[in-house]
């Protein structure tokens, strides 16, 4: 069934969706996305496996570089672009890396809108997706996750690296800092309204890791490395700190940046290994030193300018 009706961003549609859907189970998508011929039943197998599973995220790679025909991936490939290529160790560490440990606390906050399975009733009942919020990813899944301990309810929500998508990512910085922007102001919306988890003995290893984590180490972590690196400048002109030191800090921060990817890309290798090409693996390992040599710096600047936006002029 297709669902012609007026544009009201993705969350509205996503609701329409939900209105209409028939079976007890649904996949959020986007258009530029190509799923691989067994994710589907890698996701649902994950859900049927785990008792009373109500959300099942998916593992996301970056399609720019890869060849594709007739919504089939015929060569896995790495751009050559820099700035999709630095998004790739970026997915590889968040998806294969961190959402995969999240599992452990009862699942993270987020997972991709590109590619997760949810129970249909469940969303209904949390009166389905924020449409005033951009990163409506982050918001449901950290909606469910409240809703699933306000209300005492037997279920759970996981992650599993078996069932991949492929989707494109921005090939500019102008396009990247719009998306960042979008991304930083919808997750402390969604952050904001379920503040009440934060340390609160009720959600358990919820409220005392994962929502911390995600606060302060994804969100609020942007904003302490720019402070960091605004002192570290500022006591260089004063003559408080020399360059050397400075240095230093910069190449510790880069090496443990680089030993997470490193280490991702290790794993991605040993277990579903998809950039198979030597050029490419190399290009990875090249591209970890890339990231630290401004992107990372960019991309920092671009979502402090996001949270400042988000308290003080609008909120989305």
């Amino acid at each position: 069934m297709v669902i012609d009706k007026e544009n009201g961003k993705k969350s509205d549609a996503l609701n329409a969706g939900v209105n209409a859907c028939r079976p007890s189970i649904f996949i959020t998508m986007d258009a530029d996305t190509i799923v691989e011929p067994n994710a589907i039943s890698a996701l649902v197998w994950d859900m049927i496996a785990k008792k009373n599973a109500l959300a099942v995220g998916g593992g996301v790679y970056i399609l720019n570089g890869c060849t594709h025909k007739g919504g089939t991936i015929t060569e896995f490939r790495m751009s050559k672009n820099p700035i999709p290529a630095v998004q790739a160790c970026e997915y590889l560490r968040s998806f294969l890396f961190s959402r995969s440990g999240w599992n452990v606390f009862g699942g993270a906050l987020c997972y991709s809108g590109a590619f997760t399975l949810f129970d249909a009733k469940s969303i209904v009942d949390i009166g389905g997706f924020d449409y005033q919020n951009i990163a409506q990813d982050f918001e449901i899944i950290t909606h469910l996750q409240a809703h699933i301990r306000d209300q005492h309810i037997v279920g759970s929500v996981s992650y599993t690296p078996a069932a991949i998508a492929w989707t494109i990512v921005p090939e500019t910085l102008a396009e990247f800092w719009h998306q960042r922007i979008g991304w930083q102001m919808g997750s402390l919306r969604s952050l904001m309204r379920h503040k009440k988890m934060l340390c609160n003995p009720k959600y358990g290893a919820l409220g005392f890791f994962t929502y911390p984590f995600f606060l302060f180490g994804e969100i609020g972590g942007a904003v302490v490395e720019f402070i960091a690196y605004a002192t570290a400048i500022a006591s260089w002109y004063l003559g408080l700190l020399s360059m050397g030191v400075i240095t230093k800090i910069l190449i510790l921060c880069w090496g443990f940046t680089a030993c997470l990817t490193f280490s991702t890309t290790l794993i991605s290798m040993l277990t579903f290994n998809r950039y198979r090409s030597l050029s490419d693996i190399i290009w990875i390992f090249l591209i970890t030193g890339i990231e630290m040599c401004g992107f990372r710096q960019y991309s920092v600047v671009c979502r402090v300018y996001a949270t400042l936006k988000y308290c003080f002029v609008r909120r989305p």
